[in-house]
């Protein structure tokens, strides 16, 4: 996909996106051995960009790539990439279990 930010354009594959952070109409995209790109894209925006086979959305401000996801924590967490912790809403968290793990 692409990534358009004030100041550059990135041409990222799916597959290296961890996670993706919402604040507000503005879009964070964690990417695998990279920097995080900044976006002005409301995370529901960002949602139908990207492939629903890959990515879940576990959270109202969450996005995450499930093919990094090692473990949900019983804390109410995935566990991406060994030390990132990336919050499940209550609301979500049948839905995202059963379309990581199962």
């Amino acid at each position: 996909i692409i990534l358009k930010t004030s100041d550059a354009v990135y041409a990222v594959y799916e597959k290296n996106i961890l996670y993706c952070r919402s604040d507000g109409n503005y879009t964070t995209f964690y990417i695998k051995d990279s920097e995080k790109v900044m976006i002005s894209k409301p995370l529901k925006k960002v949602e139908e960009l990207l492939s629903p086979e890959l990515f879940i959305r576990c959270h109202h401000s969450y996005i995450v790539n499930k093919k990094h996801v090692l473990k949900y924590d019983k804390s109410g967490v995935l566990i991406v990439n060994a030390d990132i912790k990336v919050p499940v809403s209550n609301r979500r968290k049948l839905y995202t279990l059963e379309k990581i793990f199962s």
